[in-house]
Parts: C-alpha cells; sequence; structure tokens
C-alpha cells in the first residue's frame, strides 16, 4: 500500500511539474533539442538479504523543454552470483530549477535478463519497471549530480521462478546536459 501511495503522488508531481515547466526558458540545460547523458548507481544491504550494487546508465533527449525520452540500461549483481541485465525505454519530468538546483521524477520499463550462479545455474526473462524522483545539484549548466530514490519492480513470470518484488534504494545520479 506504502510503494502505490508513493507512486501515485510521484505521478501527480510528474505531470503537474511539466504543465509548470512547459514555457519556463530559464532551465538552458533542458531545453527541447538538448540531450541528457549519464546514469546512477546503487549499493544496498538489507539485514537477511544479499547485498546489491546496481548501475543504470541512460541517454535522452528533450521532446519539449523540462521532458526527455530516451533509453536506459540496468546492471544488477548480489552478494549470491545473480546477475540482471535490462534495457528498455525511459522519460524524465523536470518538476521545479532554479540557478543550480532541480527537483525530477522519472519512469522507466525495461526487459530485463537474470541469471543465477552456483550449483543449479538458470537463466529468467521478465519485465520490470523503475520510478524515480531525485535532486540534481549543477556545478556547471551541463553537468549535474545529486540523489536519486529509486523504486525497481519486477513483474511475475508465470513460466519462470520470477515473482513479483521491490526493491527500492537511493542511488546517486550523474548527468551531462549536451
Amino acid at each position: 500500500m506504502k510503494q502505490k501511495l508513493v507512486m501515485i503522488i510521484s505521478s501527480l508531481l510528474m505531470f503537474v511539474g511539466v504543465a509548470a515547466n512547459a514555457n519556463d526558458t530559464s532551465m538552458q540545460n533542458t531545453l527541447a533539442g538538448n540531450y541528457q547523458v549519464g546514469g546512477n548507481a546503487s549499493w544496498v544491504k538489507k539485514s537477511n538479504t544479499p547485498s546489491l550494487f546496481t548501475v543504470n546508465p541512460l541517454a535522452e533527449y528533450f521532446m519539449a523543454n523540462g521532458f526527455s525520452l530516451g533509453g536506459t540500461l540496468n546492471y544488477t549483481s548480489d552478494s549470491d552470483n545473480n546477475n540482471t541485465f535490462g534495457v528498455g525505454p525511459s522519460a524524465t519530468w523536470y518538476l521545479w530549477q532554479q540557478e543550480r538546483h532541480a527537483v525530477y521524477a522519472g519512469v522507466g520499463i525495461m526487459y530485463d535478463t537474470s541469471s543465477s550462479g552456483g550449483t543449479n545455474s538458470s537463466t529468467t526473462n521478465f519485465w520490470a519497471s523503475d520510478l524515480k524522483v531525485g535532486y540534481n545539484y549543477f556545478f556547471t549548466p551541463s553537468v549535474a549530480l545529486g540523489p536519486v530514490y529509486m523504486w525497481h519492480h519486477q513483474y511475475k513470470n508465470d513460466s519462470s521462478s520470477v515473482t513479483n518484488s521491490d526493491t527500492q534504494s537511493i542511488a546517486v545520479q550523474f548527468s551531462m546536459y549536451l
């Protein structure tokens, strides 16, 4: 229930942000026609579960001021020698930006392939989605760094051992705007 509430509130903020920033020409690094290249990385350790390391590079094109579409990759590795690779489309909305500060939200849908290590190794394919809300500090108009809250959901695949699961993390996002 808590995760659904976070997703609903984040979705509402995204749409409000697109409308609020539609005519804001002060966002020189997020204007229509520019590119964003970057990604995020995180490490998560919970008690009684394997630690996770995740890297998500992305490249997006600004279709409108403060709104970009593109693609993302996903690589996750855990301490039990399981690895996941994914690829899919992504979208980012800049909800607020002033001088060197910006708040954004984004979504991504990925097709993932997971391989398990050990003596019973196997490979499984499934769909997943990401929801992120973050803050960027712009060191220059073209370079930003900041924290991002990530929620990753794996969708149940009836023909395999994959079950619905959620992973939440705080990551570090690095972006270059071209």
